[in-house]
C-alpha cells in the first residue's frame, strides 16, 4: 500500500502542476488587455497571437487582435506623417535661411554700391 502510495504522489503533483499551467482562452486575452492598459502594445499583440496559437477560433481573441493591428498600423501612418512634415519644416528652415541670406547679400551689395557711387561722386568733383 505505501509503495502505491509512494508512485501515486509524483504523478499527482505532476497532473496538478500541469492543470495549472493550461490556460484558457480567457486567460491569455485577459494578460493582452493588462498588457494594453500598460502600453505594452507589442507584448499584448504577442499574448494575443500565443493564444490564437491554442485556441484559433476564439472570438475575443481574433477582436483583440485585429484592434492592436489597427492601431499598430494608425500608429505607423501617423509617424510617416509626422516624419514628412518634420521634413517639410526642415526644407522650409533651410530655404528661409537662403532666402535670408540672399536678401542680405543684396542689401550689402547695394550699400557697398552707394557708397563706392558716393566716394566717386566726391572724388570727381574735388572734394
Amino acid at each position: 500500500m505505501r509503495t502505491k502510495i509512494t508512485l501515486l504522489f509524483p504523478l499527482l503533483c505532476l497532473f496538478i502542476l500541469g492543470n495549472l499551467k493550461a490556460q484558457t482562452s480567457v486567460d491569455f486575452f485577459n494578460r493582452a488587455a493588462r498588457s494594453y492598459v500598460k502600453t505594452e502594445k507589442d507584448e499584448a499583440l504577442k499574448t494575443v497571437n500565443d493564444g490564437l496559437s491554442k485556441f484559433p477560433n476564439d472570438s475575443k481573441l481574433k477582436a483583440l487582435k485585429e484592434k492592436l493591428e489597427k492601431e499598430q498600423e494608425q500608429e505607423q501612418q501617423q509617424n510617416q506623417q509626422d516624419q514628412q512634415q518634420q521634413n517639410k519644416q526642415n526644407q522650409n528652415a533651410v530655404l528661409g535661411f537662403q532666402k535670408g541670406h540672399g536678401t542680405f547679400c543684396n542689401f550689402l551689395g547695394d550699400a557697398l554700391h552707394t557708397l563706392v557711387a558716393g566716394f566717386g561722386f566726391l572724388y570727381f568733383n574735388g572734394f
